[in-house]
């Protein structure tokens, strides 16, 4: 604030100005105006200012990014740490729906990554701006009107970073954050390693004061103000990590808000903007910094019932497509990949696609980029629709697939043996499970539908399908008496072989029966039996006695027939989710070194209804990404990788 300060003293126009932007941020409050539907997302410039003797403060792009990863997380109120707000301010936490990006373009209109390096002489800066200025020894900045300039060095006395308010002169215009206080890695240094300084000082320059009102050198420490009527009024700045209630100037029960941003703690202790601080920061979007940035529109959930199946796809590296049934029949499609800087794109309905509500989407995909998917459609018919790169007037279909027929909403199966080869299952109107077939070289379309053998399973259960090696399948279903059981194709045998008990396990009947394949000819299942547990059962070539199992999996309880989803993030590992009795979702894990299985763990706070579907997908080695309906009916998704320490991210709703 000392910056504010010396120009109010110093600069009649700044603080005749200061006025007129708190009068439009006051009247834009009462007026509750929204001038800025959507994501508006800020181009950033990092300007590395670093002495020429000392090279770490020449930070890396990794460091740099890493920041800009935090502003999106803090700003739209997708840090993983929004769960650790306590329960009276949680309502009070907002999504500011403010975006950032290093900058593609340079104020000459050249491609850049959007960082500028400065080697200088000197050894440390502080708030007097002379970083600002390539005459003073820092960097100049780019155009103020078109970018968010960051200029990050060393700075001397303890100083973590500094921010100019809206309103002050352009050239000096912009946030100052030393190296060690700046991004997640590199030179990053706790406990101020998260990020959290530059999301303080962000919101400075989007006109935000500290939350206690900056009154800690009055009489009364009671007495300011940071124009916000939805932090509670406090006596100066928090430290470190406080104990929830601290309760200062009679804020009692709850005490001071010291998680918000806005606040002096710790980086691991502030996680939240509030509703009346976004709507200051929009304000400011609204009028002195109104050139900056572009708004894309919010991306809006469709709401689905409370057990839908999220089906989601990963059809080459680190690409994600999901598929969901709403509240209704209609199909909805969303689609997220690392070049999407602004989160996830869509919902896309999915060329008048309509089923039951909540229907499972089944997709696949059978080559690198190519999605197929399938539904049981509102006239009990069995359809089908394709996307592939070259299409490019989208998606092609719904096409009925040669007949088949099901049980409203009945789950359709699909699996791809090898490149190009479809095969799909379904549980027809007389209850027996039927397949059918495509591979490029049927000029006629699809072949089939056949039954495979005699068993009879209950209308719509979901029969899953696993190819372990290439041709070969292996399918799975409870049948009508509660029996899990098996069967399998390969290119030598004489049709179907089976069906088969499988090894004694039983469920509720129609339970969904999940499989994967760990590593070449490695199967693994998983059911939720009949005590509320989950077991798996497990196969490998070297079993010369069949099946080995039915093993218990912990301890956990989820409703009669939940379905257990599994994914094999990398070869013979194993990662299991599903949701208990009480609506929280649970995973647990297996790797060879481990001594058995481990978990179950409450993923991050996650609820759905009791035994609602929780889907995974590995889009890459050793990467997860987690979908489940939440109680509010949007999709929620969560994910997690090696390099997160912190173990997951998420909860993150797709859309509003």
């Amino acid at each position: 604030m000392s910056v504010h300060y010396r120009l109010l003293t110093t600069d009649l126009t700044y603080a005749r100005t200061r006025q007129e932007i708190e009068n439009r941020a006051l009247d834009f409050a009462r007026r509750e105006d929204v001038a800025r539907s959507g994501v508006t997302t800020i181009p950033v410039v990092v300007h590395v200012v670093y002495n020429s003797g000392q090279l770490e403060q020449n930070i890396s792009e990794a460091q740099i990014k890493s920041q800009i990863d935090v502003l999106n997380r803090d700003f739209r109120k997708q840090n993983p740490d929004i769960a650790s707000i306590p329960d009276a301010f949680k309502s009070l936490a907002g999504d500011a729906r403010i975006e950032f990006e290093l900058a593609s373009t340079d104020p000459n209109g050249n491609p850049t990554n959007g960082i500028t390096r400065t080697a200088t002489a000197a050894t440390a800066f502080t708030q007097d701006d002379q970083v600002k200025s390539a005459a003073t020894g820092g960097a100049d900045p780019w155009s103020t009107d078109r970018y968010l300039n960051i200029w990050v060095c060393q700075l001397g006395g303890g100083l973590l970073g500094y921010a100019q308010f809206p309103g002050g002169p352009a050239a000096t215009d912009g946030v100052v954050i030393t190296h060690t206080g700046f991004g997640t890695t590199g030179t990053a240094a706790a406990p101020f390693n998260l990020g959290r300084t530059t999301t303080h000082e962000v919101g400075h320059w989007l006109n935000l004061r500290h939350i206690w009102g900056d009154d800690q050198d009055e009489a009364n420490q009671c007495s300011g103000s940071d124009l916000v009527g939805d932090t509670p009024n406090q006596a100066g700045p928090n430290y470190g990590k406080p104990a929830f209630p601290s309760v200062t100037c009679g804020n009692g029960p709850n005490g001071d808000m010291f998680m918000n941003y806005m606040d002096y703690t710790d980086d691991a202790a502030m996680f939240m903007f509030t509703n009346e601080q976004i709507t200051r920061m929009q304000a400011t979007l609204d009028s002195e910094r109104k050139s900056l940035g572009s708004s894309r529109p919010a991306l809006k959930s469709p709401r689905v019932p409370a057990k839908a199946q999220i089906t989601p796809i990963s059809r080459s590296q680190d690409k994600l497509d999901i598929f969901v049934t709403d509240n209704n029949g209609v199909i909805w499609t969303a689609a997220w990949e690392p070049k999407f800087t602004d989160w996830w794109h869509g919902w896309w309905e999915l060329n008048g696609g309509r089923a039951a509500p909540g229907a499972p989407v089944h997709g696949v995909s059978r080559s690198k980029d190519k999605l197929d998917v399938f539904v049981t459609g509102t006239d009990n018919h069995v359809y089908t629709a394709a996307w592939e790169p070259e299409f490019t007037d989208w998606w092609h279909g719904w096409w009925k697939l040669n007949g088949g027929a099901a049980a409203p909403g009945a789950h359709v199966t699909a699996v791809s043996r090898a490149p190009d080869k479809l095969d799909v299952f379904v549980v027809g109107t007389d209850g027996r499970v039927w397949t059918a077939a495509w591979e490029p070289g049927f000029t006629d379309w699809w072949h089939g539908w056949w039954p495979i053998g005699d068993i009879r399973v209950p209308a719509g259960a979901a029969i899953h399908a696993v190819s372990r090696s290439k041709d070969k399948l292996d399918i799975f279903v409870t049948d009508v008496n509660g029996v899990v059981q098996t069967a399998a194709w390969e290119p030598s045998f004489n049709g179907w072989k089976g069906w088969w008990e499988l090894k004694g396990g039983r469920s509720a009947p129609g339970a969904p029966v999940t499989a994967v394949s760990r590593s070449e000819d490695k199967l693994d299942v998983f059911v939720t039996g009949v005590d509320g547990r989950v077991w798996t059962a497990a196969w490998e070539p070297g079993f010369t006695d069949w099946w080995h199992g039915w093993w218990p999996i912990g301890d956990v309880v989820a409703p009669a027939g939940a379905p257990v989803h599994a994914v094999s993030r990398s070869k013979d590992k194993l990662d299991i989710f599903v949701t208990d009795v009480n609506g929280v979702v649970q995973t647990a894990a297996w790797e060879p070194s481990f001594n058995g299985w481990k978990g179950w763990w409450e993923l991050k706070g996650g609820r759905s209804a009791p035994g609602a579907p929780v889907t995974a997908v590995s889009r890459s080695k050793d990467k997860l990404d987690v979908f489940v309906a939440g109680v509010d009916g949007r999709v929620w998704t969560a994910a997690w990788e090696p390099g997160f320490t912190d173990w997951w991210h998420g909860w993150w709703p797709i859309g509003e």
